[in-house]
């Protein structure tokens, strides 16, 4: 807890139950360290007491960054997850499970949607249909598709070089059709009045 505190690092936890009281009482001591700075303690042990359960999940949310799977926090409520596919059903072992020890490196790339925003409870699917409630925080930390602060022109091979380059990075590309004559006949055909007389359809 010093090295936390000595390095500037904010450290926060929630409190959830009385049994951690002198634990608590240590950390804080310590965590003061050489720059007097102050652990943050959400007390939702008391707040159980005196709150309904929606509040101390919403004081919980204010609290913490997190990433709960839709199908633990919904069953702990005694609601029915709807993801686009069973959480129960378990996904194939890509590696030997038996010579599973502490030490070991493992990576993973995915890729998450947005479905739902309310308070600071955010619904997102990831690219294998499962569905988890994200903090904003941990989503500000990666990278976006539709946040960008510029768009660049490239032509076909220059696109073909930024693929080899963006590794597993998501962004966003937009293809425009070479104009035709048959393009342009087809548009003029399918055109209405409007088209030529509302000025907000003018680009």
């Amino acid at each position: 807890m010093r090295d936390f505190s000595n390095r500037g690092i904010n450290f926060t936890f929630v409190k959830i139950n009385e049994a951690c009281e002198k634990m608590i009482g240590v950390m804080k001591e310590n965590y003061k360290g050489l720059n007097d700075r102050l652990l943050t303690v959400t007390d939702l042990a008391n707040a159980c007491k005196t709150k309904t359960s929606q509040e101390v999940s919403k004081d919980f949310i204010s609290a913490a960054s997190f990433i709960i799977s839709a199908h633990v926090s919904d069953s702990l409520k005694g609601k029915k997850s709807v993801g686009k596919k069973s959480a129960s059903a378990k996904k194939e072992a890509l590696w030997d499970t038996s010579k599973f020890e502490t030490g070991q490196w493992f990576s993973q790339t995915t890729y998450v949607q947005v479905e739902a925003i309310e308070d600071k409870r955010i619904t997102v699917v990831n690219s294998w249909g499962d569905k988890m409630y994200v903090s904003l925080d941990i989503l500000a930390a990666m990278h976006s598709a539709d946040h960008f602060k510029t768009e660049v022109p490239m032509t076909m091979s220059g696109l073909a070089e930024l693929l080899q380059s963006v590794q597993d990075h998501v962004f966003t590309v937009s293809f425009k059709k070479q104009p035709t004559e048959e393009n342009a006949v087809s548009l003029l055909q399918e055109a209405s009045r409007a088209d030529f007389t509302d000025r907000s359809r003018f680009s």
